[in-house]
């Protein structure tokens, strides 16, 4: 089995409980190939409860196998839309099925962003995905399967490089079994092949300004994941659900004076200012931030000998839009 030979698919489910059987009836194809990174994964997490016996000696009674869940990590690039903007991207796709964004899809061409996802707390949905571990040769990989996937997602966004989203997730584990993956020329057709643009020659405006040099922006979504129990089930789960959210940021930016750039008075008078960042090139473009950003620390580091403010904040009301074109 080659690692790079792995084949990870993912849909929404149109549910946000869906039954075991429900999952075993499911199929994933290749059109819901999700090419994500090195360093992703999707793994059984089945709980393993000790029996701790006193009987006259120093003895082992077998563990027993309780609930069957499931957890992993998506890592992708942050590519924008595809088919002259009117495919999402496959990481919008997790964004929308796991995490709890809404998403509204209009054709605007290079007017407007095609695709807009924002946060809500009244999901309907959560994902499935299959991860095949081995080769492309008939019943030579093992097929592990999970339903039920929600979780948190993060944004990093390097000056002069990709930014990235990585998806910590979890949910219900429905099983493993020898399977033959899906065709290598349906797997190339599923490709989306678009390109990822480096965060340069963006479109910034950090608390209202234009003033802050940024070298890094990160957001995360904070949200805290569970899955309910239900000895109904064959695996012990149910749903899973995001049970809270609390949408941060952070900015690495050069240090300057006062009368330049102020975080700390910011921070000092509890300000609510705009955080925004676009970049791509041409009609392709993704965008990010929110209105109510509102720093909550601020202190130096160094970059390379140069002296630089580490911000932090919350983005207040979870006020958080994703463009993408």
């Amino acid at each position: 089995m080659h690692s790079q030979k792995e084949i990870f698919l993912y849909k929404p489910q149109g549910s946000d409980n869906l039954a075991y059987t429900g999952a075993g009836a499911a199929t994933l194809t290749a059109t819901d190939l999700a090419e994500v990174e090195k360093g992703s994964s999707l793994e059984p997490d089945i709980q393993v409860e000790p029996i701790e016996i006193v009987a006259g000696g120093f003895d082992q009674y077998p563990a027993v196998p309780g609930k069957e869940a499931g957890k992993g990590t998506l890592k992708f690039p942050m590519n924008p839309a595809s088919g002259d903007g009117l495919v999402l991207p496959q990481w919008g796709k997790v964004l929308y099925g796991s995490c709890d964004f809404a998403l509204a899809s209009t054709d605007n061409g290079a007017s407007a962003a095609n695709f807009a996802m924002t946060p809500i707390s009244t999901p309907t949905n959560a994902g499935e995905a299959w991860h095949y571990t081995g080769d492309a040769a008939a019943s030579a990989s093992l097929l592990s399967k999970f339903y039920n996937l929600k979780g948190s997602w993060k944004i990093s966004a390097p000056a002069g490089k990709v930014p990235r989203i990585e998806f910590n997730l979890s949910g219900a584990f429905y099983g493993e079994t020898d399977a033959t993956q899906p065709a290598a020329t349906d797997i190339a057709a599923a490709k989306a092949r678009e390109i990822a643009y480096a965060l340069k020659g963006a479109t910034v405006s950090t608390f209202g300004s234009a003033s802050y040099k940024v070298l890094s922006f990160e957001f995360e979504g904070g949200e805290q994941t569970t899955n309910r129990d239900d000895i109904s089930e064959a695996n012990g789960c149910g749903k899973t659900e995001n049970t809270d959210r609390k949408i941060k940021f952070s900015i690495r930016c050069y240090a300057d004076k006062q009368a330049t750039i102020d975080p700390l008075a910011a921070l000092a008078a509890s300000t609510e200012a705009a955080i925004s960042v676009a970049w791509g090139a041409g009609t392709k473009k993704i965008t990010i931030g929110g209105t109510y950003a509102q720093i909550t620390s601020r202190t130096k580091g160094d970059e390379n000998g140069i002296t630089v403010f580490d911000i932090k904040g919350q983005m207040n009301r979870n006020d958080f839009t994703i463009l993408i074109n």
